[in-house]
């Protein structure tokens, strides 16, 4: 009665897995849920800042906007030491939210909103909503998500899709076997059987 599958899943704790990666997806954001989690948080904030940076006009507008293309341009590895020195310092190490909060702050997400709310929204509807008294954070909820939605949906299914796969910060910030995202589970089957060959199958 599929022992090896039996002792796979109870004594090495593998069936808790599966329950993670879902509980962290539905954050871009463990592994489904972390990455929903993440997809959801990643998005809206996207959605957010996308809709300041185009239908408003503030100091240090450019600049923001740089610093978000600058910021897709330089490889996370680039700053993966300093990454974890401060999920250390958050004490957020060995924890799935070191996976979630800073995955969230999304810059592609951010130019991906932007520059489609520039073609997807006019102004003047906008601005419309305003002069029948609607508030800004109304005009985002009831005006700009429903029209953006195709926007919405893609940067979900790539947002969720990073999370998923994420392999290298969960390896580094993850010792806990209790705590492993399914990509590390999956992982770490080959070394969790080195005589055991029909458990490892």
């Amino acid at each position: 009665e599929l022992p090896s599958f039996k002792r796979l899943m109870m004594e090495k704790g593998y069936l808790v897995l599966p329950l993670v990666a879902i509980i962290i997806t539905l954050s871009s954001g463990f592994t489904p849920s972390r990455a929903a989690l993440v997809g959801i948080g990643a998005v809206f904030l996207s959605a957010l800042t996308g809709f300041a940076l185009t239908m408003y006009d503030f100091k240090l507008k450019k600049l923001l906007t740089m610093i978000v293309l600058i910021s897709m341009m330089i490889p996370m590895q680039c700053g993966l030491v300093a990454f974890v020195l401060e999920m250390r310092v958050l004490g957020w190490t060995n924890s799935h939210w070191g996976l979630i909060i800073p995955y969230m702050a999304y810059p592609f997400g951010v130019y991906w909103m932007s520059q489609y709310l520039k073609t997807a929204l006019s102004p003047s509807l906008v601005e419309s909503a305003r002069i029948d008294g609607c508030r800004d954070f109304m005009i985002f909820i009831r005006i700009v998500l429903p029209n953006i939605k195709p926007a919405i949906i893609t940067l979900l299914m790539m947002s969720f899709l990073l999370s998923w796969n994420n392999y290298l910060v969960p390896l580094i910030l993850l010792n806990k076997t209790s705590v492993f995202t399914l990509p590390l589970g999956i992982k770490s089957l080959g070394s969790a059987f080195r005589v055991d060959h029909a458990a490892r199958i």
